[in-house]
C-alpha cells in the first residue's frame, strides 16, 4: 500500500510544478484488510484555485477520494468527484476528514 501512496505523490506534470504533496502516510492493516485510507498535505503554491480532477494508481488498485462527515452524532464517508486546493493554500487529507 506505500507503494500506492508513492504512486499518489508523483503523478505531477511540468503543468503542475506548483502542487506539492507531502507527509504521505497509510496505516499499517491486517493481512485481510481489503480497504486502507491514505493520507498526505497537499499544498498550491499559485495564485490560482487547483482542482484535482482524478486518482488513478496500478489497475490492481481502486482509489477513490471519500470525505467524513458527522451527521448528528453519525460519521458518514462520502465520495468525492473533485477536490481544491485554494490559491495559496493547502488541503489535508486526514483522519476525520478528506481521505
Amino acid at each position: 500500500m506505500l507503494l500506492a501512496c508513492v504512486y499518489l505523490t508523483t503523478g505531477c506534470g511540468s503543468d503542475f510544478d506548483d502542487i506539492s504533496v507531502s507527509d504521505p502516510w497509510i496505516a499499517e492493516a491486517p493481512p485481510t484488510a481489503t480497504v486502507m485510507a491514505a493520507y498526505m498535505r497537499i499544498d498550491n503554491h499559485s495564485d490560482r484555485t487547483r482542482r484535482l480532477l482524478s486518482i488513478s494508481g496500478p489497475r490492481e488498485l481502486q482509489i477513490a477520494l471519500h470525505h467524513t462527515s458527522d451527521t448528528h452524532g453519525m460519521l458518514r464517508m462520502n465520495q468525492v468527484d473533485t477536490l481544491e486546493i485554494p490559491a495559496n493554500g493547502q488541503v489535508l487529507l486526514a483522519q476525520g476528514g478528506y481521505h
